[in-house]
């Protein structure tokens, strides 16, 4: 499972109401940013031939507008990480850890924020919400700068380990669901069978067998979620395994498409 963020762009006109994006970073963003603009026309990806860039494609029929909203959404891809998953499409807001200068890992800021607001002992103090709402805060202008998240129709929070308890991920999906005026839907996936923390599961396939099969739809909602986008969203992404089987469990009930998001991505895949 590759992570990265984008290197560097350069949007240029094109003439004739046309742009012209080169890319340097994974092909996968070309496929992001059609999803994301899908009604414009994107030309075949081309090389660079002057080597700056490891490829380009055209856009067409794009107005000035239209071109600041690809700009900002490449700006931004510079400052968040794309997962490459089972998921439509998957993003963290920024790492968990850093490398510092003197060696070793420290906190991001954001990652400061996800540890400082999660509940571990079950204490989802007014301190710890008033921390959880920049996350908030961040996740929300994430969504409104990502056409294809904004067209999601459905927010969910992956099914908490240990249900009834507070937790970070139903938290901020409450919160996001308000703002940006989308069902939630974390009430829609519940648990065929109890599941361990993935911090308690020692070998990837511990890991994989803790979550495969655990999930299911609600009945009551399998008419809800037919061909509906939905964004499932979780605190922390590690091996992904949760996240994944969840979103396998959604487009097996009939979801159109399932965008991850996750606030912080750790530097290693921790399997």
């Amino acid at each position: 499972m590759d992570h990265y963020q984008l290197t560097r762009f350069e949007l240029k006109d094109a003439g004739n109401n046309n742009a012209v994006v080169l890319v340097t970073g994974s092909l996968r963003y070309k496929a992001i940013l059609q999803r994301a603009f899908n009604q414009h026309y994107f030309s075949r990806t081309f090389e660079d031939r002057f080597g700056r860039y490891e490829w380009g494609t055209y856009i067409y029929n794009i107005d000035i507008s239209e071109r600041a909203r690809v700009e900002a959404l490449l700006k931004m891809f510079q400052q968040v990480v794309c997962i490459e998953d089972d998921l439509t499409e998957t993003f963290a807001l920024d790492y968990h850890t850093q490398m510092n200068p003197t060696g070793g890992y420290a906190r991001t800021d954001l990652g400061a924020l996800v540890y400082r607001s999660k509940p571990y002992r079950g204490d989802f103090t007014p301190a710890k919400q008033l921390t959880a709402d920049e996350i908030v805060e961040r996740t929300f202008q994430f969504v409104q700068m990502h056409p294809t998240y904004t067209r999601s129709e459905t927010i969910a929070a992956v099914p908490p380990s240990a249900p009834g308890r507070p937790n970070l991920p139903v938290y901020l999906v409450e919160q996001l669901a308000a703002r940006l005026v989308k069902v939630n839907g974390t009430g829609w996936i519940s648990k065929v069978r109890p599941t361990r923390p993935m911090k308690d599961c020692q070998t990837i396939q511990e890991k994989i067998n803790n979550v495969m099969g655990a999930f299911t739809l609600n009945p009551q909602e399998s008419a809800q979620i037919q061909g509906r986008s939905v964004i499932v969203l979780d605190d922390i992404y590690q091996t992904g395994f949760t996240l994944n089987e969840v979103g396998r469990t959604l487009v097996a009930s009939g979801a159109r498409e399932v965008l991850g998001l996750v606030a912080t991505k750790t530097a290693q895949d921790l399997g």
